[in-house]
């Protein structure tokens, strides 16, 4: 069954002035731009994420101009978190690693290792539709 979603959208706070607001991406485009870098760099990363996916660069505030501090909020139960988001936004990083293992356990992936293993299973383009199921509305 194919759905029509060209934006992904989700909540983010900023660390300064703590307003919190809706930010979207662009599905094609950032899918685009991602699996571009995947491709290029999949021999270098050594099954590890990189630094930038680790510890991303956030959004400048829509409100405040604050840059690197649109922070995405996660929910708290894993089951609701927008993993599609996290990863269109290369916020995945933000995750804690029980969410991190929660991602991995229900996308068929081995669950076990460090951060930015784990960080980069969920980066890996065969997970792409997978990411996108777990997305969907419960």
């Amino acid at each position: 069954m194919a759905v029509n979603i060209t934006t992904i959208r989700d909540q983010v706070q900023c660390k300064r002035c703590k307003k919190q607001y809706e930010i979207g991406f662009n599905v094609r485009e950032k899918f685009v731009q991602i699996g571009a870098y995947i491709l290029q760099n999949k021999d270098t990363m050594h099954h590890r994420a990189p630094s930038s996916w680790m510890y991303p660069t956030f959004p400048t505030c829509g409100h405040c101009n604050q840059q690197n501090s649109a922070r995405p909020i996660i929910a708290k139960k894993k089951k609701f978190i927008n993993w599609l988001f996290l990863f269109l936004g290369e916020m995945i990083g933000c995750c804690t690693l029980p969410k991190l293992k929660y991602f991995c356990k229900h996308t068929g992936n081995y669950r076990t290792g460090t951060k930015n293993r784990l960080t980069e299973c969920t980066d890996q383009q065969k997970d792409l539709t997978r990411i996108a199921v777990m997305v969907a509305p419960h």
